[in-house]
């Protein structure tokens, strides 16, 4: 099979060499054989997959880390909750031990 690598017409009007085969023989040409072309459309399509492949990945890469940074702010927003209802509960065990206390001494 004749692979033709460039393209290039002569419009000055001179034929180019043809020999007794009756073939065209241009010097931008070469010869490949048909196996090759195979291996070589099988190696493009097998590149074409693993594109799509990689391109499908970064999203599920890029959709993952948008997931983990809300989670991360969530995450932040609840401990600060925690710390809040922690002091409130705090506050309100140490105003109860005070007014039992204060009663047991009225009592007293």
């Amino acid at each position: 099979m004749i692979v033709l690598l460039s393209c290039s017409i002569d419009l000055s009007g001179s034929n180019p060499y043809i020999p007794s085969t009756g073939e065209l023989v241009n010097q931008d040409s070469v010869n490949v054989s048909i196996d090759d072309l195979r291996i070589v459309n099988s190696k493009l399509v097998e590149l074409k997959y693993e594109k799509e492949a990689n391109k499908i990945l970064r999203n599920i890469v890029h959709n993952d880390s948008c997931i983990i940074a809300d989670n991360d702010k969530t995450i932040g927003q609840l401990k600060t909750k925690v710390k809040k209802v922690t002091k409130q509960r705090n506050m309100i065990g140490v105003a109860g031990a005070a007014s039992i206390i204060l009663f047991i001494i009225s009592i007293l």
